[in-house]
């Protein structure tokens, strides 16, 4: 047997050099990027970040309207009789101002309220009662008032009573004072002594006899409009006219309505008049309220 050629034996040599170099591990050229290689020739995926995910902010609280009650409503109230309240209806937002109803001597707040129910679209109608007519029956159920510093307390407590069970409800800015007969003829002191801001008036058959000092003090405080009406057979007018005239005098817009077919009362058919009065009374005062007088 021959031995193995000399060219062999190198080849097999230089063939284990290179297998040890090849397990130990050599190391990589600069030139070869640390990139992973594709597998099988399959293009190299591109890492995407996750999209983010969109913010759920909380559902803003549903606003759900206050439930008023309708129709005329009782009222307790302390140390007084209990008054008469209607809650508004197409006034706007609330909260809502008020519209003080003064009924007459010999009366009823319940009568009052019935016949300024279209009022109910500037507010809230508070008729406080009084007390109990002297020298007449009680079966007769019948109020007057004791003066005007007497209603003026009685309507605050009204108001606070009000206030505490509709709560942020009530508001006392632009409010309207109604009074017919007594409740005409001191209203002009209720409105002087009162904490609420008068804007508009109502005087049936009564309140003609206003003097000048009231109206520049109302004017003051911010009174715009004033309504007067009058039965057709009633002493009435006259007065009216002269009070009308004093009221303009100062700044105040004022205007005189007759009542057709009636004396010391309202006319059968009041509603239609009544949506008249308070269309002049409201649209006026909004018109001074976007000019910026009030």
């Amino acid at each position: 047997m021959q031995p193995p050629s000399p060219r062999i034996c190198c080849g097999l040599v230089g063939g284990l050099v290179a297998l040890a170099g090849c397990t130990k591990g050599a190391a990589p050229s600069p030139e070869v990027s640390a990139l992973p290689s594709p597998v099988d020739g399959a293009a190299m995926r591109r890492r995407v970040s996750p999209r983010p995910v969109p913010r759920r902010w909380p559902a803003s609280p549903r606003v759900v309207a206050p439930v008023l009650p309708r129709g005329l409503v009782n009222l307790k109230v302390a140390k007084y009789r209990p008054a008469v309240f209607v809650s508004p209806r197409g006034a706007g937002r609330a909260p809502w101002p008020v519209v003080v109803i003064l009924h007459g001597n010999f009366d009823r707040p319940e009568w009052e309220c019935e016949w300024w129910l279209p009022a109910r679209r500037l507010g809230w109608l508070v008729c406080p009662r009084g007390r109990r007519r002297p020298g007449v029956p009680r079966r007769m159920d019948r109020w007057t008032y004791a003066g005007s510093a007497f209603v003026t307390r009685e309507v605050h407590a009204v108001l606070d009573v009000l206030s505490k069970r509709f709560v942020s409800l009530v508001r006392e800015e632009d409010a309207t004072l109604i009074g017919f007969s007594l409740g005409g003829i001191i209203g002009p002191q209720v409105m002087i002594g009162s904490r609420l801001r008068f804007t508009r008036a109502i005087f049936v058959e009564g309140g003609g006899g206003v003097s000048h000092g009231q109206i520049r003090n109302l004017a003051k405080r911010g009174l715009r409009r004033v309504a007067y009406l009058c039965g057709q057979h009633s002493g009435c007018g006259p007065k009216a006219r002269r009070a009308v005239r004093r009221w303009k005098r100062h700044g105040v817009a004022a205007r005189l309505w007759i009542m057709p077919g009636v004396g010391h009362n309202y006319n059968e058919d009041f509603a239609p008049l009544a949506a008249i009065v308070l269309a002049w009374l409201d649209l006026t005062v909004k018109k001074a309220t976007t000019s910026g007088k009030l």
